[in-house]
């Protein structure tokens, strides 16, 4: 088992976290994960966050180098990132800092990107950044659903549906779910979004 460092989990500073990956024996906050084929790049963008909820992504600088070295590799693998900020939606603008950080760099070095934060779930397509992505943040923290706003990047994707277990509020909010990520031949992926009503949404990349 492996974590990631979402804001939440730094509400009450670092150490219980850092105490988490220590009893996991994982190889640190941020790591990447090798295949024949695919170079999986697990980042956290909350602990360099400088707002008390670190509700901004932000890559520290020592972190930031270490990945753009991982971005300059040409060893045939395709690179698949991990966070739980994000720099595209179609419900915010995600994080400027972040954006800044990370647009130019990942831009067709990156096949796909995954994010959270946003508790909701919804999946894109590459359009002018340069990669395909999903919103898979519908955990058990309750958001209000609400469409896309269409001044922002579009969903190719997203659920529509609303929580069934909230009581005379579930009508309100995104439905809870999960991403299954299935690694295929040839530098296919297979994304398989799960949600709580039965719904299963599946995409083949490349499209």
């Amino acid at each position: 088992m492996l974590t990631l460092c979402g804001n939440h989990d730094l509400y009450c500073g670092a150490e219980p976290f850092l105490s988490l990956i220590k009893t996991l024996r994982q190889p640190g906050r941020y790591f990447a994960i090798e295949t024949p084929g695919w170079r999986i790049v697990c980042l956290d963008t909350s602990l360099a966050s400088y707002s008390l909820l670190r509700g901004d992504g932000r890559l520290d600088d020592r972190q930031l180098e270490w990945l753009r070295g991982l971005l300059n590799i040409r060893d045939g693998r395709a690179t698949v990132l991990l966070s739980h900020h994000f720099i595209r939606s179609a419900w915010g603008k995600g994080s400027p800092i972040l954006h800044h950080q990370l647009s130019e760099d990942v831009k067709n070095k990156v096949f796909s990107w995954y994010w959270g934060h946003e508790h909701g779930c919804a999946a894109y397509k590459q359009d002018g950044f340069g990669f395909y992505g999903a919103c898979i943040g519908n955990g058990a923290f309750f958001k209000k659903w609400e469409p896309p706003r269409p001044e922002l990047s579009q969903p190719a994707w997203y659920a529509k549906g609303r929580c069934e277990c909230g009581g005379k509020d579930g009508p309100h909010f995104w439905q809870h779910g999960f991403l299954e990520l299935e690694l295929l031949p040839q530098k296919r992926l297979l994304e398989r979004f799960h949600l709580e009503n039965g719904e299963t949404f599946e995409r083949r990349l490349p499209e």
